[in-house]
C-alpha cells in the first residue's frame, strides 16, 4: 500500500523508545509518556486490541477511522491485515508517520489519509480537545480556539479503494463525530458484512449541540444499526447484548462491536 521509503521524512531527529504494546514490540517517537505507560501496562482500550486481534488477519482490510499516532494501526499491522489510516489532525499524523518509519517491517502495510471521515465531501472545520495531537480532536471544535480545516473523505470513497470480497474491519474513535457518519457506517458495514468497532462519546455531542440534538443523534444512530449482533466492552471482555443502545444507562464513552 505504500513504501516505507517514502516516509524518510519522517525519520525522527527526536529521541525514540522502544515500547511493548499488547506483547508487540514497536520503535515510537519519544514523548506521549502517560499514554505508551498506559499501553505496556495493559490499560489502554484492551477491548479493542483483542477486537483487532480476533478480527484483523491476513487478507483482512481495516479502517482505521481517527489512527491517532498509530498504536491500533500497527497492532492490526502486525496481524497481517492491511490497513486504512485516517487521521486529520496535522500534528497526530505527523507523529502517526514517524511511527510508521519507524516499523519498517510494518509500515508497508499501512496506507494514511489526511481525512476526516464525514457525511459529504464538503471540508471540514476540526479543532483540538485541549492542545493538537493529544486524541480528542473533534470535527465537534472546529470553531474554537487552534482550529484548522480538513479535507473530508465519505465512506464511499473509502470503500472505492478496497479490493472486492475482502474481509472488512473498521475501527471508529472520532471524538463525537460517530454520530454524523453512523447512517452511511451501517450501510457500508451491512452491504461488506464488515465488524465495527465504535466508541461513543455523547456528553462531547450534548456539549457541542444540546441535549435535543444530542438524543435525536443517539436515535438516528440506534435505527442505522437495528438488526446488528451487538457487544459491548465491559470488564473482563466483550459481553453479548440483546440491541445495540447508544442512548442506554452509561453509553457515555462506551464501545461496542457491531457485526452483521
Amino acid at each position: 500500500m505504500q513504501e516505507c521509503e517514502a516516509l524518510a521524512d519522517h525519520v525522527p531527529t527526536a529521541p525514540a523508545r522502544d515500547v511493548r504494546l499488547d506483547g508487540l514490540g514497536l520503535r515510537v517517537l519519544g514523548g506521549q509518556e502517560a499514554f505508551w505507560a498506559r499501553a505496556e501496562r495493559g490499560d489502554w482500550e484492551p477491548h479493542t486490541l483483542a477486537a483487532i486481534r480476533a478480527g484483523a488477519g491476513p487478507g483482512t482490510i481495516m479502517l482505521d477511522i481517527g489512527a491517532w499516532i498509530g498504536a491500533t494501526a500497527l497492532v492490526a499491522a502486525s496481524c497481517g491485515a492491511r490497513v486504512i489510516a485516517l487521521e486529520p489532525d496535522p500534528t497526530a499524523r505527523a507523529q502517526l508517520l514517524t511511527n510508521l518509519a519507524l516499523n519498517p517491517a510494518l509500515c508497508g502495510r499501512i496506507r494514511v489519509l489526511d481525512r476526516a471521515l464525514a457525511p459529504t465531501l464538503a471540508p471540514v472545520p476540526m479543532g483540538p480537545g485541549r492542545k493538537a495531537g493529544d486524541s480528542m480532536s473533534s470535527a465537534l471544535y472546529g470553531e474554537g480556539p487552534g482550529a484548522w480545516t480538513a479535507a473530508a473523505a465519505t465512506i464511499a470513497e473509502i470503500e472505492a479503494l478496497l479490493p472486492a470480497g475482502a474481509p472488512v474491519l473498521v475501527k471508529v474513535d472520532i471524538e463525537g463525530g460517530e454520530y454524523a457518519v453512523a447512517r452511511d457506517l451501517a450501510a457500508f458495514a451491512r452491504a461488506r458484512r464488515a465488524t465495527v468497532l465504535l466508541s461513543l462519546h455523547p456528553a462531547l455531542l450534548a456539549q457541542a449541540q444540546g441535549e435535543a440534538a444530542c438524543r435525536a443523534a443517539t436515535g438516528a444512530m440506534a435505527e442505522a444499526f437495528a438488526g446488528f449482533r451487538a457487544e459491548r466492552a465491559e470488564v473482563g471482555g466483550w459481553r453479548p447484548v440483546e440491541r445495540f443502545d447508544p442512548a442506554g444507562e452509561g453509553a457515555a464513552l462506551s464501545e461496542w462491536r457491531l457485526a452483521t
